[in-house]
């Protein structure tokens, strides 16, 4: 015999994007369900809908407002029915890395305790934000480079025959 195979092992990638948005969803919706939870988050008698004014700490270090909570639970539920498909995947990591991004640039951007402050985002925030944001955005483009196309896209019937 003198041909040898060599197997060499195939890396799924698409599973590997997957497993990542679905990370990055249960941390985001760990993180705003905590934001409603008391013992986790301190002053949760002093928590707004938006603005400045909500005195609620998770864990003490973290500002949040419902609103910022609500925002956080939707992206991680969106995000875990995303996980379930490559490129659904790809994409919440894109878009929901470009919210978080958001949010953290409107932090630095915004005067803290004044009325534009709607999100009620301190310096903790920002950084969480930050994080989270270039991690979802970086795994997002990284995931899209190695995801097949042809074989994620739906098989929509032709309208007319």
């Amino acid at each position: 015999m003198t041909i040898t195979e060599r197997v060499v092992p195939v890396v799924d990638r698409r599973g590997a994007t997957k497993s990542v948005a679905l990370f990055f969803s249960v941390v985001l919706l760990a993180v705003g369900v905590l934001g409603f939870v008391p013992g986790a988050t301190a002053h949760l008698d002093q928590i707004q809908f938006l603005g400045d004014a909500s005195g609620a700490m998770l864990f003490g270090v973290f500002q949040v407002s419902i609103l910022l909570n609500l925002i956080h639970v939707l992206l991680g539920v969106a995000g875990i029915f995303a996980s379930r498909a490559g490129l659904a995947s790809v994409v919440h990591l894109i878009l929901g890395g470009i919210v978080l991004l958001a949010i953290c640039a409107y932090g630095v951007m915004i005067l803290p305790n004044t009325s534009i402050d709607v999100f009620a985002v301190n310096g903790a925030d920002g950084w969480l934000h930050l994080v989270l944001g270039l991690g979802m955005l970086v795994s997002g483009l990284y995931g899209q480079r190695h995801l097949p196309m042809d074989q994620e896209r739906p098989v929509v019937p032709p309208l007319v025959e």
